[in-house]
């Protein structure tokens, strides 16, 4: 199971606030996509790292933009 990050560890990935997280999350134009579990709030990581450098959610990208995604997953 892939480990899913918080508000916080996804601030910290794209180097912005806690806030501008928010902010983004509904963002009519560029959301950034994200899971609501129970009362809480999550991002997978190859979401946050497909809005870092495309803007997209990561079912959006095509076949090179998303195995450049996996070579920044390590």
């Amino acid at each position: 199971m892939k480990k899913l990050l918080t508000t916080k560890e996804v601030a910290k990935m794209l180097n912005i606030s806690y806030q501008s997280v928010r902010r983004l999350m509904y963002n009519p134009i560029e959301p950034l996509h994200y899971l609501r579990i129970g009362g809480t709030i999550r991002f997978e990581g190859k979401d946050v790292l497909a809005y870092k450098y495309f803007k997209k959610k990561f079912t959006q990208l095509n076949t090179s933009q998303r195995c450049e995604i996996g070579d920044y997953n390590g």
